[in-house]
């Protein structure tokens, strides 16, 4: 018994006791994943900026149910993350989210963002990736007069 005992290899995926279209599976373990009773981080939403929009339009989204019927974006052609000026930009606009100041009182610490934690800023994850691959210390782009 202790030979067949030792074959046996832990569980690939959590068992489901019920079907997945169960309200119990889609919306219990959602709740539980997505913050229920939940740490001090839940506390504070997540939020996105978003670049190179130029419009977005909407014409039936409905205020009581903001996850539907989003919109339809227009994007700026003229946008390219390509030059230099708008990295720096966007890299302005990473700092600019992180030292935001924020007296209200859902605010801890004074600032926008929690106290410890930084801003995901993709032009600097690029660029100190390249850093990284190419062995190389890459300065911060700067606009070319």
């Amino acid at each position: 018994m202790c030979s067949c005992a030792m074959q046996l290899t832990p569980p690939k995926t959590e068992e489901l006791w019920f079907p997945e279209s169960h309200m119990h599976n889609s919306d219990f373990f959602s709740r539980m994943a997505n913050g229920w009773k939940g740490t001090s981080d839940n506390e504070y939403m997540k939020m996105s900026v978003v670049l190179g929009i130029k419009q977005l339009t909407r014409p039936s989204y409905n205020w009581f149910f903001p996850g539907q019927e989003r919109g339809e974006p227009t994007f700026d052609q003229d946008f390219n993350l390509n030059i230099a000026e708008t990295q720096l930009f966007a890299i302005k606009v990473c700092d600019a989210v992180e030292e935001r100041v924020c007296q209200g009182s859902p605010c801890r610490g004074g600032k926008l963002m929690r106290a410890g934690k930084s801003a995901t800023c993709p032009v600097k994850e690029v660029l100190a990736y390249h850093k990284v691959c190419a062995r190389q210390t890459l300065k911060p782009c700067e606009p070319k007069s």
